[in-house]
């Protein structure tokens, strides 16, 4: 057995200027708002998918020395 320990995770994908020039606001008013709703969607994506879709650093540890792949 192993386990995946996420450390560190990057939301290159959800960009939030990239957000807001698509959806063509110009403020900053709802930055923090648009920026949680990017995350918690990539976090579903994720989870529904079971795999990663952003930049990461993980921590892998298994239960003994032998890797098999």
């Amino acid at each position: 057995m192993y386990q995946v320990n996420v450390k560190a995770e990057n939301l290159i994908v959800s960009d939030l200027t990239f957000i807001k020039a698509f959806l063509r606001i110009t403020n900053s008013v709802e930055d923090s708002l648009i920026q949680m709703f990017a995350t918690t969607a990539v976090k579903h994506i994720e989870t529904y998918c079971n795999t990663f879709i952003t930049v990461k650093t993980v921590e892998i540890t298994a239960d003994s020395n032998t890797v098999e792949l």
